[in-house]
Parts: C-alpha cells; sequence; structure tokens
C-alpha cells in the first residue's frame, strides 16, 4: 500500500505520519531524530517490535510507529525533552481525523465489556474514563463540551478524539 505521509513541526524538524485504520504512525526515523536518539534506531527494532509496521511511501518501505511504541521506548531510552510524547499527542489532538473509524456504539460496548455489563458500574466506567482521558490530553473533556452545548461522547467526535478516547480506554483500562 502506497501512503502519502502528512507532517507536524517538533521545533523547526517535521515528523511525518500516518493515519491507518483510525490509529497514528508516526516515521520511526523522525521520531528518534527529533527524540534525539538517532544512534539508537537499530535499538527500537529489538525494544519495541509490535509498535512498529512498514510502509510503502513512493518507492521506498518507511518504518512506522504508534504513540504507545514511542512511550514504551522512552521509558527504556528517556529524550532530552521530557514533554516530547505529549507535544507530539498535543500537535494531534486537535487535528480533525477524517479517517476515524471508531463510532459512538463501539465506545459503549467498550465501556459495558469494562464494566462487565454490570449498569451501576457502568457509569463509573464512563466518570473514570473521562477522568483519566481529560489528564491524558491536559484539559478537562466534560468542560469543554459543556462549553459547546455538546455531551462529552459528541464532543469527542466532533473533534475526532472519539477514536484516540477509545485506543486509550482500550488500552489502559480494559483488563
Amino acid at each position: 500500500m502506497n501512503i502519502d505521509f502528512k507532517k507536524i513541526d517538533y521545533n523547526n524538524t517535521p515528523v511525518r505520519y500516518v493515519v491507518v485504520g483510525g490509529q497514528i504512525w508516526f516515521v520511526a526515523k523522525d521520531v528518534m531524530r527529533t527524540a534525539l536518539h538517532e544512534a539508537k534506531v537499530r535499538k527500537m527494532y529489538s525494544t519495541v517490535p509490535k509498535f512498529l509496521k512498514k510502509y510503502k511511501e513512493h518507492t521506498d518501505f518507511v518504518t512506522v510507529i504508534n504513540i504507545i511504541g514511542i512511550k514504551k521506548f522512552l521509558e527504556k531510552f528517556p529524550s532530552e525533552d521530557e514533554h516530547y510524547v505529549e507535544y507530539l499527542e498535543l500537535e494531534l489532538a486537535h487535528k480533525i481525523n477524517p479517517y476515524r473509524t471508531v463510532d459512538k456504539n463501539s465506545v459503549v460496548i467498550l465501556i459495558k465489556k469494562i464494566a462487565k455489563y454490570n449498569c451501576e458500574e457502568y457509569k463509573n466506567v464512563w466518570t473514570k474514563a473521562y477522568v483519566e482521558y481529560s489528564a491524558y490530553v491536559g484539559y478537562n473533556i466534560n468542560e469543554k463540551a459543556k462549553e459547546e452545548n455538546l455531551t462529552t461522547i459528541d464532543y469527542l467526535c466532533v473533534y475526532g478524539l472519539l477514536n484516540n478516547f477509545y485506543n486509550y480506554v482500550k488500552f489502559y483500562m480494559e483488563q
């Protein structure tokens, strides 16, 4: 599959990314360069192999890594910029994601599954998910939704955050 990568800037250096199946993948070489780990590119392959994929860009194959892989790698090899991952996440959190594949129903089903289909636990899981995700993105999503007269889940949809929210809940809350 031939993919056209988009770019964001990190300290005036481009970091290419692509959204595939609703998930954001960064070009690994760009991440290593901007996180000041160019010499450790080979270690990335042995440290976080399950978070890597290869895509074709024109005639070259490019290795990409998702945000979870970046976090795992930086746990073992910290960047000089301790806010590197947060910068990438916040830079992309506000971009509309036209590739969003998760719908509201998918999120509801996931929350019900985590609550073990217990009606009393269901509301607690939603609250915990919103609170933890708010801390993750750096602002209160419930307050932002109220400011715009939206439900929280509608706010996530409008701003292209539903897929990111789903992935966060699935990765951090699902047992």
